[in-house]
């Protein structure tokens, strides 16, 4: 789990870089490149585990990216809750 990743590395894990594990059901992948989060069908795969649209620890991890401030992650959210998307900024 990528959030758990990143929680250890922000604890003092000395580690370099993030991978994110994914299949053809990629919304953590495309916003990480692309800085769109942005909810689409789910598609089947062999790995059910992944068949996601929307990643559930995805809200948590934007909190701290938004300095730990629910009203700056508020605005975000109900932008997703409402059109399905949501722009960020790659990194």
């Amino acid at each position: 789990d990528i959030l758990a990743g990143y929680y250890a590395k922000r604890m003092g894990l000395p580690v370099m870089d993030l991978v994110v594990a994914t299949n053809e059901n990629d919304i953590l992948d495309r916003f990480f490149k692309s800085g769109v989060y942005s909810r689409e069908d789910c598609r089947e795969t062999l790995s059910p585990s992944m068949d996601i649209t929307i990643s559930s620890n995805f809200e948590r991890f934007l909190y701290h990216m938004a300095g730990d401030d629910a009203s700056v992650l508020q605005p975000m959210m109900a932008e997703f809750e409402s059109t399905g998307k949501l722009q960020g900024t790659p990194k």
